[in-house]
C-alpha cells in the first residue's frame, strides 16, 4: 500500500515474485492489504472426505508469498472454523454446537497459479491428485 491507496494489479506485478500469484482487488475495509488467490484443501480426518476450493488470502509482502499463518496458528487453525468451511463447501447445514478442538480437520494451502504447496497438514497422495484438478491458469478447479 502506498499513500493509503491499494496498488492496482498492474503495479503489483512489476516484481518477478509477484508474477507467481493471482492478485485480487478487495473493497474497503479489506483494501489495505494485498490479496491473492489460494486453493484450500480441507480433509475430515475421521472419514478422509475432503473439499477443495479457491478463496482469497492475504499476501505477505515481506516473505513474498501468500500468508498461511491464519491456517497454522490463527483463527482458521481451529476445528470449529474448519468445520464451518467444510460444511459450507459441501452445501450442508452447520451445527450450532460444534465444539472447538484441534485435529479433526487438516488443511493444505496451495498457490493455484504455480501449484506450489504453501502449507500442508495432510501430506498424502490426495494433495497431488487434487492439485492436478487446478486449471492451467490457476483460476478454476475441476
Amino acid at each position: 500500500m502506498r499513500n493509503g491507496k491499494f496498488r492496482d494489479v498492474v503495479s503489483c506485478t512489476t516484481g518477478v515474485f509477484m508474477n507467481d500469484y493471482i492478485f485480487v482487488k478487495k473493497e474497503p475495509p479489506h483494501d489495505k492489504s494485498l490479496w491473492v488467490k489460494i486453493a484450500i484443501l480441507i480433509q475430515d480426518n475421521k472419514t478422509k472426505e475432503n473439499v477443495f476450493y479457491l478463496d482469497d488470502g492475504i499476501y505477505d509482502e515481506e516473505n513474498k508469498t501468500a500468508s498461511t499463518c491464519i491456517w497454522e496458528d490463527g483463527n482458521f487453525s481451529c476445528d470449529c472454523n474448519r468445520y464451518l468451511f467444510f460444511q459450507r463447501q459441501k452445501g450442508l447445514q452447520e451445527e450450532d454446537d460444534f465444539e472447538c478442538s484441534d485435529g479433526k480437520y487438516s488443511v493444505c494451502i496451495i498457490n493455484p497459479k504455480t501449484k506450489e504447496v504453501l502449507y500442508d497438514e495432510i501430506n498424502t497422495p490426495i494433495v497431488q491428485q487434487r492439485i492436478s484438478e487446478i486449471s492451467p491458469d490457476g483460476r478454476n478447479i475441476g
